[in-house]
């Protein structure tokens, strides 16, 4: 195979020592991606999400992604955009949560999140609510409370918030405010709930019927983005107490 493969008179692809690297039009050498993993190409779904992932990974450098828009037998085809900025903030301040705890395994679930936001939506969802969990063990451990493997999210989402005085009663009534604080802080360790049980109906980890009709991206960015929005919370409120000791 020649170092230099050509896909058009105005793009060439060079492939040598396993690099890649174009010289042409960005929109042209995204096509070609696309047209790498379109389902006449690659026999299995699987191989196709592992070769977008990794074309992912460097195209968001320049905001672009590859994203799928329908399936044919099965098997997805897929298009390019500008990469959605909102989902990718979110893994960023995950990150930072996770350096913060000293929480590997969340590092883990935060790049599998980064991977499936836009090509596995039900993947992204059940991997948030994952993240949420680990969290919440994470600083349970770290507080000395004890748990068991057989409380769920809600119950590990109550013992934190008791544990870390999630909803403060230090807010008196006087307080401008009070009653919109605490309903929002209340809210926030209800949006766990709403999320194991978004899970259970379109996330991974059980089975479907064959008529069953996942959600889309832009549903598990909202996910995303509300798992993200509580253990950011969690960890600031946990940072503080350590800090006060309180």
């Amino acid at each position: 195979m020649d170092a230099y493969a050509p896909r058009s008179e105005y793009c060439w692809v060079d492939v040598d020592n396993g690099s890649l690297t174009v010289d042409g039009p960005a929109e042209t050498f995204l096509r070609f991606l696309c047209e790498v993993v379109h389902p006449i190409v690659r026999s299995t779904r699987e191989e196709s999400i592992k070769l977008v992932s990794m074309f992912n990974e460097q195209l968001r450098r320049a905001d672009w992604d590859i994203y799928e828009i329908e399936r044919i037998a099965g098997r997805p085809r897929y298009d390019f955009r500008r990469a959605a900025h909102t989902s990718r903030r979110a893994v960023t301040r995950a990150r930072t949560v996770a350096d913060a705890l000293d929480a590997g395994w969340m590092a883990k679930e935060i790049e599998r999140l980064e991977h499936a936001v836009e090509l596995d939506p039900a993947l992204a969802i059940g991997t948030a609510k994952e993240l949420v969990e680990t969290c919440c063990k994470t600083i349970l451990t770290k507080r000395g409370v004890a748990f068991t493997k057989s409380e769920d999210l809600g119950d590990l989402t109550k013992k934190v918030a008791k544990e870390l005085r999630l909803v403060p009663e230090g807010i008196t009534d006087e307080t401008k405010g009070a009653d919109n604080i605490r309903l929002i802080l209340r809210n926030l360790t209800q949006l766990t709930n709403n999320l194991a049980q978004l899970r259970g109906l379109y996330g991974t980890g059980h089975g479907r019927d064959g008529q069953h009709r996942g959600l889309q991206p832009r549903h598990a960015r909202l996910a995303v983005a509300s798992a993200v929005a509580f253990i950011d919370f969690v960890a600031d409120t946990y940072r503080y107490r350590e800090g006060t000791n309180r």
